[in-house]
């Protein structure tokens, strides 16, 4: 039985991860057109790098139907064949209590295969 349940664990463990509410990568990303690679950049700075055409992404996200709770975020990426860049800029919750960030992202092509990125915050 414990061999059972620990193998089970070990099958599972894989597929579980964690992630910040304010920042979730999704489908909804890849569906955007060129401006997925905008919101991908928030988590691997160096994608913008691979992107050909400029992007502009505004989005509001109202996870729980309470406006205080909502997330409202704009991002923008220039590529560049010297140096792409980008910022974001995500803003959540209401007037008492506001969280926000200004993220500024740079990305280069090393060769076909490697890019390398930076972001500060």
């Amino acid at each position: 039985m414990k061999q059972l349940f620990l193998c089970l664990l070990l099958g599972i463990s894989p597929c579980l991860y964690a992630v910040n509410n304010l920042r979730l990568p999704g489908v909804r990303c890849m569906g955007m057109g060129e401006c997925g690679v905008v919101q991908s950049a928030l988590f691997n700075p160096a994608v913008v790098a691979l992107d050909s055409y400029k992007s502009f992404d505004i989005n509001y996200f109202n996870y729980y139907g309470l406006k205080e709770l909502g997330t409202v975020g704009m991002s923008f990426s220039y590529p560049n064949n010297l140096l792409s860049a980008g910022v974001n800029i995500s803003s959540f919750g209401y007037d008492r209590y506001r969280e926000s960030m200004f993220r500024v992202f740079l990305g280069k092509s090393l060769t076909e295969k490697w890019t390398v990125g930076i972001s500060i915050q």
